[in-house]
């Protein structure tokens, strides 16, 4: 399902695939591998297309093939709330040759036995984990819950604390919007249902999700949200434990927080075009991509989010001993 956000100037694209001319050695052509990006992680990812380097007025010349094509890149993102069914679309349409079927997708998530066959990981971005985020003084901060509870009061199957054996009262649901304010963000197994994520309709959505009110120690919140974005409130607000597995930059790093989820830009493993010309103005555009997307300015760019960029070193919590090495050899 799409939600409509596109940026910068899909319709003016005039040529997406080369001509096809067989003989051709100088192609005269534009770029654009448009970017599809789940709601999920929209924020933190809908930059990287507008990013690339020189977008819309640069002149870049690629070889590839004996070919040397020549053009600007246009630059554009559009969200979707059903990834799944958007690899289902760019896989046909990339098996019967159509323009939409060239592009690069981000996916929050790992590729399926079924996808893998389909889809390749072309550059392996970040780390992130949904969290379920409560005040200090919650019994839930310390006796956890499992991901299964964490995912009924996403949806409001669980509405009061005693449910989950952890304390009294009502939860109050707070949820995550997107950078237009608009819609919200599917956090903790929530999906979306026709024109809405399926949260309680009594859950609030903002900007922090309500953090800020857990960290004044209001108790009876249950705050959606992504660990980029609870990383700054460390030592105010809590993220709840779940399956006996603390949150925490090494555990959603190695994916073993049970919400920890992986973010990548996958692509067609076959070059989508009739003609060798077009096959290769497909795969001079998707080195070019993943050469911006490996770059030290696009991976300073996504630190700013908060996220966990892929080879990024661990910084242990403060107080965290050093680990045990064993005895020291004997002389």
């Amino acid at each position: 399902m799409n939600v409509g956000h596109t940026c910068a100037l899909v319709a003016a694209l005039a040529v997406v695939s080369a001509p096809a001319i067989a003989d051709a050695k100088t192609v005269e052509t534009s770029f654009q591998l448009q970017q599809v990006t789940p709601n999920h992680v929209w924020n933190e990812t809908s930059f990287m297309a507008d990013a690339f380097p020189g977008a819309l007025k640069r002149v870049y010349r690629y070889r590839y093939g004996g070919n040397t094509f020549v053009g600007r890149w246009f630059p554009a993102a559009l969200s979707t709330g059903d990834i799944t069914r958007e690899l289902q679309t760019l896989a046909k349409d990339a098996r019967g040759y159509k323009m939409h079927g060239i592009r690069g997708v981000v996916l929050d998530r790992a590729l399926t036995a079924a996808e893998a066959k389909q889809f390749r990981v072309l550059v392996d971005l970040y780390r992130d984990a949904d969290v379920l985020v409560v005040a200090k003084e919650n019994p839930a901060c310390t006796s956890g819950l499992t991901l299964a509870q964490a995912r009924a009061i996403a949806t409001g199957a669980v509405t009061q604390w005693s449910q989950v054996g952890t304390g009294s009262g009502p939860i109050r649901v707070h949820t995550l919007v997107d950078g237009f304010g608009d819609q919200s963000i599917p956090i903790m197994g929530t999906r979306w249902v026709k024109t809405r994520v399926n949260y309680p309709t009594s859950a609030k959505g903002s900007s922090d999700a309500g953090i800020s009110l857990a960290a004044r120690g209001d108790t009876s919140v249950a705050s959606l949200t992504t660990w980029s974005r609870v990383r700054q409130y460390r030592g105010t607000v809590c993220a709840v434990p779940l399956n006996g597995v603390a949150a925490d930059d090494q555990s959603i790093s190695d994916l073993k927080f049970p919400a920890a989820f992986p973010v990548r830009y996958v692509v067609t493993k076959a070059l989508v075009g009739r003609t060798a010309v077009d096959r290769g103005h497909v795969a001079v555009m998707r080195q070019a991509m993943a050469g911006h997307l490996r770059s030290a300015r696009l991976k300073g760019m996504l630190r700013r989010q908060g996220v966990l960029v892929v080879g990024d070193p661990i910084t242990p919590p403060a107080g965290t001993p050093p680990p045990d090495r064993g005895a020291p050899p004997a002389s």
